[in-house]
């Protein structure tokens, strides 16, 4: 008897929705599509398909398509994948979407360890 992976919930963050519009805008519908059809793909065994980033995104895994990179957290205890950020990776530029992400982290709109709350609200 084969074993079915396990099935994980994705969630995409008011943020990188707003992004995914952005790219749709500039880049088309295609491009859109097929950044969504990964993301949503992460749904079975998200940990294969992307690669685990370093300090300061620790945390985090990055999806490459093209020139364009879907940043997630993996919360393996709750099987679920959060979509953080989606944009063009572009070395250098202010753009880059590491250095979006970074700026987000530092900023304290995105907070890494809270991603990983299941139930963020619970303390407040």
């Amino acid at each position: 008897m084969s074993e079915h992976p396990q099935v994980y919930t994705v969630r995409i963050t008011d943020p990188a929705d707003r992004m995914l519009l952005k790219i749709r805008k500039k880049y088309g519908k295609k491009t859109y599509t097929s950044l969504r059809v990964l993301i949503l793909d992460l749904e079975s065994e998200p940990d294969k398909k992307g690669e685990a980033l370093k300090p300061p995104l620790a945390g985090l895994h990055s999806l490459h398509y093209s020139r364009f990179r879907v940043i997630f957290r993996i919360n393996q205890g709750v099987a679920e994948v959060i979509t953080v950020a989606v944009g063009h990776h572009e070395t250098g530029s202010r753009d880059d979407i590491y250095e979006v992400v970074q700026r987000l982290v530092r900023s304290g709109i995105i907070d890494i360890e809270r991603l990983s709350d299941p139930n963020p609200n619970a303390n407040e």
